[in-house]
């Protein structure tokens, strides 16, 4: 029977934590709980240590990050796989199951993903297409346009994709992580360049690189709530993180001119949005955020590789 190492990484997690770990205390024997908590402040661990006394649980000192909290619930464990999981998350036994068994099938499959959806059952996008200078210049240049509602979905998968059929993608959302050890050794596990954001995209590349695949598998759904822990960060923090996030993925695996390209065609990209959403709706929420976008993507292109990465490793 195929062992699993559920790894979630807590900060002030309190109002959500017992809603992710009740459902998991029916799972069967070859399944273990662990927690590694960043230094909370609010209840999250006196609810672990009372409530869930079988949860192996890892109290932090500091807030060390997502992927250090990961790597370090892995390297603790020897399980055949480990389901990297969001505290905000809610995952069914026959759904965490299906799951199992589907990637135990593909033996080629080093990570796993299943469809999420919000408390009201509204689907969230969750494959995507890495950024490349080609895949930014279809979407950003609004070439996609040009495409059938089909081949958008199948070519561009994000915003485009349906997320119905279960196939091979370059990405998951790291909401859910179903990881095959192999896997995760070959890579050296999950990045720790980035402090939040950016990690699950760098992870998958890796992985692709290393000769598996990333495989969204749309029998299994969990409940995601989505943003619970960073969304105690101020909104302007939380965008050019990810803005500065993935163009450090970038300067990583593309180098310098690939990266500046992606960033000028984001630019271009930005502009455009924001135009065609001035004339649809002028009174859009997205403009205003579409402006703060704009000033990250801005701040980025006169920013070093070194500059970034200096910023992303500051604490918040």
């Amino acid at each position: 029977m195929n062992s699993v190492a559920i790894a979630i990484v807590t900060w002030n997690s309190a109002k959500e934590i017992a809603e992710c770990l009740a459902p998991l205390q029916t799972l069967p024997e070859n399944w273990e709980v662990w927690v590694a908590d960043n230094a909370s402040t609010d209840e999250t661990v006196e609810l672990i240590r009372n409530q869930f006394p079988k949860v192996k649980l890892i109290a932090n000192q500091e807030n060390r990050g997502f992927a250090e909290g990961c790597n370090l619930i892995a390297r603790q464990t020897a399980s055949e796989f480990i389901l990297f999981l969001n505290p905000d998350s809610i995952a069914g036994k026959k759904d965490l199951e299906k799951s199992l068994a589907e990637i135990s099938e593909k033996p080629e499959v080093g990570i796993l993903g299943v469809k999420l959806s919000d408390e009201n059952g509204a689907l969230q996008k969750s494959c995507y297409k890495f950024p490349t200078v080609f895949n930014s210049f279809v979407e950003k240049l609004g070439l996609y346009r040009l495409l059938s509602e089909s081949q958008r979905g199948e070519y561009l998968l994000g915003d485009f994709f349906d997320h119905q059929a279960s196939r091979e993608v370059d990405w998951l959302y790291g909401a859910f992580m179903l990881v095959r050890r192999a896997a995760f050794e070959k890579v050296g596990g999950i990045p720790e360049d980035y402090f939040l954001f950016a990690e699950d995209l760098d992870f998958c590349f890796r992985v692709k690189q290393a000769g598996c695949k990333v495989w969204f598998c749309a029998e299994a759904e969990i409940v995601h709530k989505g943003n619970q822990s960073a969304g105690q960060l101020p909104p302007a923090w939380r965008i050019e993180r990810t803005v500065l996030s993935n163009y450090a993925f970038c300067f990583i695996h593309f180098g310098w001119l690939k990266t500046r390209s992606i960033q000028l065609l984001d630019l271009i990209g930005n502009f455009m949005e924001t135009a065609i959403a001035k004339v649809r709706k002028p009174d859009s929420a997205f403009i205003k955020e579409s402006k703060i976008y704009r000033t990250f993507i801005k701040k980025a292109l006169k920013m070093s590789k070194s500059e970034i990465f200096g910023l992303l490793h500051r604490r918040p």
